[in-house]
């Protein structure tokens, strides 16, 4: 089996603002339903107070996240990468979000025209405590009832925003993993991955001046398979896939601040008749801000949907567990556990848009094990063993693909200068 998939992502979320103009005091609760008399969070949104009564701070794989809700459900969310006291920014260093869901419904900051800083005066991890302050102005872009953004009469996106100021959180309660932000690793442009054994292929990769990844060739015995990128500006806009030579399929993809946010997958049904349908799936992102749910629809007007992909992730930010979930019959259901190194995955520095389209659970660390369970679960059906070598940068160079104990495949991973 081929260790590269193919699955899209997109993510679907609802958020209302709500502005009544409420002051609280009293016991503030943690999410971890600690209570602290002396903890606060409150900042000025526009024109009124806002009082977060349900306080989280958490520092996991070097991230730490800083949120207060109210009783309504409107909440402020800020990330940084950082475990120490000082001021970051919450564009370049992290994030701000202010709603009832995350981006890209929520406002952010880190869509376009969005700014603010927070100062960290307080974090001790041993007392489990965490104060500061902060600002920011926070947007979202407007979208059409199809989810589509809304464009002004030059054809650019429009934009609503929040401004959040005055803004302090003082002795929240922290807890954190022990670790300590991870700067990126050096970066290796990813050229080759060429696959000897059962499965035999080869997939080149081509760039655009900036570094973005431009065109992937594919070819296996069957052949030549082509993904072509298009962006606008930064962000991909669409891909379109081609079969010797001939177009397949294409994928719409509408961005966010908090990723992909929808993606109209349109793909041949029979070359003859060059005929078209539309698949469409929708994005659930989890607490942590990773998607945790995969919504397959057959069309744009079908509500209901046909098929689920669930996804969880353990301490390392890796998928440790993947689920297809068929929503009228469980005969065909299977579910992939995946163990993980803790070096540097061949995919890690390209654009992660392309990632989902091109199907791979996880691109920070690589798989050593996967384990798949057909339905009902009750015992392991097959299992995959991966042994990798690495270069000086510990990304893998080869990795021996293992099926039940037989070598299937031998991995030869290249990358530019």
């Amino acid at each position: 089996m081929k260790i590269l998939k193919y699955f899209t992502v997109a993510l679907l979320a609802t958020c209302m603002l709500s502005c009544e103009d409420e002051k609280l005091e009293g016991t503030f609760i943690n999410e971890d339903d600690q209570m602290n008399e002396n903890a606060i969070f409150e900042a000025q949104v526009e024109d009124f107070h806002f009082v977060g009564v349900i306080t989280k701070a958490e520092t996991v794989q070097g991230i730490t996240t800083i949120s207060g809700k109210r009783f309504n459900g409107d909440e402020i969310i800020m990330t940084v990468h950082g475990t120490s006291e000082g001021t970051y920014s919450l564009v370049t260093q992290g994030e701000a979000t202010f709603g009832i869901n995350v981006a890209p419904e929520a406002f952010s900051t880190n869509t376009e025209g969005g700014l603010g800083i927070v100062d960290i005066s307080l974090y001790d991890p041993n007392e489990g405590l965490i104060s500061g302050t902060f600002s920011f102005i926070a947007r979202r872009a407007l979208l059409d009832g199809d989810g589509n953004p809304i464009l002004d009469g030059n054809g650019n996106p429009m934009f609503d925003s929040v401004t959040v100021s005055e803004g302090k959180f003082v002795n929240l309660h922290l807890t954190t993993d022990g670790s300590s932000y991870e700067e990126f690793p050096v970066e290796r442009q990813l050229k080759n991955i060429t696959s000897a054994g059962v499965d035999n292929y080869s997939t080149e990769y081509f760039y655009n001046e900036n570094g973005s990844l431009q065109l992937v060739y594919h070819e296996d015995e069957l052949g030549l398979y082509e993904t072509f990128i298009g962006y606008s500006g930064e962000t991909i806009d669409t891909v379109f896939h081609h079969f010797n030579g001939i177009y397949t399929k294409k994928y719409d993809v509408y961005t966010g601040s908090g990723g992909l946010v929808n993606t109209k997958y349109s793909y041949e049904i029979t070359p003859e008749e060059d005929t078209l349908a539309v698949e469409r799936r929708e994005y659930i992102y989890n607490s942590q801000q990773r998607v945790g749910e995969i919504r397959v629809f057959e069309n744009d007007t079908i509500e209901d949907y046909f098929l689920r992909y669930h996804l969880s992730y353990g301490e390392s930010a890796n998928v440790n567990s993947y689920k297809k979930d068929w929503a009228l019959s469980n005969d065909e259901d299977v579910i992939y556990e995946y163990t993980y190194d803790d070096k540097n995955h061949y995919y890690r520095t390209i654009n992660p848009m392309v990632l989902f389209i091109q199907e791979t659970p996880s691109v920070r660390n690589n798989p050593l094990t996967k384990q798949e369970y057909l339905y009902p679960f009750t015992q392991v059906e097959n299992q995959w063993e991966y042994e990798i070598e690495y270069d000086e940068y510990d990304y893998p160079i080869q990795i021996l693909e293992f099926l039940n104990g037989v070598l299937q495949n031998t991995i030869t991973i290249t990358y530019f200068e």
